[in-house]
């Protein structure tokens, strides 16, 4: 009897553990995470998964179309989100691209709308747009976000817009991340403040693979 008693204790013991290691798993705890200490927005870092990004942000990652179901209300969705769903000509890429999205950020005072690129589940991109509420809260928001990105990945040069006069973007670049903050003042009641984060190691190293792979296609 103590011997069947002993078999049952190691049996429920080994299947609690294996439910822990599921579960650990499943969220992408411990051992089972897997974001890096190349920080990204908010306290996200890049490579992190999708379950430690939304356990970061504290909000649910939504897919393309959760996001334009939200079409027409308050938050601050920008145009670019309707082509969200276009098919990608590359089909390689597609395969391991996903993009989650929180439509109610609000940071350095402000609404603003993310995006989070994913490659092979693992975080390689950010966006951030940003919706100011007026002329004095655009103003302030573009110095607070100039000064932001240069104490982070200082120093950025600044390109000029050919195309929408008043508008550049500044470039900033760091060994592991390029930064570009697009800004577009000359709608002083909603100023364009676009910030991408780009995080290129994974896809370099899918790129890297791919020319290999089709170098001794033949």
């Amino acid at each position: 009897m103590r011997r069947v008693l002993a078999v049952v204790v190691v049996l429920a013991v080994a299947f609690a553990a294996l439910i822990a290691v599921l579960y650990m798993h499943d969220r992408r705890l411990g051992p089972f995470a897997t974001g890096t200490n190349v920080k990204a927005f908010l306290g996200t870092t890049f490579e992190m998964s999708r379950q430690e990004v939304e356990r970061t942000l504290g909000k649910r990652l939504l897919s393309c179309p959760d996001v334009k179901s939200l079409e027409g209300g308050s938050l601050p969705i920008p145009t670019f989100i309707w082509q969200c769903e276009a098919e990608s000509v590359d089909l390689d890429l597609a395969a391991h691209e996903w993009s989650g999205f929180v439509p109610d950020l609000y940071v350095y005072e402000t609404q603003a709308f993310g995006s989070f690129q994913f490659f092979d589940r693992r975080l390689t991109g950010v966006g951030v747009h940003f919706k100011p509420f007026g002329v004095n809260d655009g103003e302030r928001l573009i110095r607070t976000v100039i000064e932001a990105v240069e104490r982070s990945y200082g120093p950025c040069s600044r390109e000029e817009s050919d195309s929408v006069p008043g508008a550049y973007t500044l470039n900033c670049k760091k060994p592991k991340v390029n930064v570009a903050l697009w800004i577009n003042p000359s709608d002083e009641r909603s100023p364009i403040v676009d910030l991408r984060l780009n995080y290129p190691a994974l896809h370099i190293a899918f790129e890297e693979a791919r020319a290999a792979r089709d170098a001794s296609a033949l």
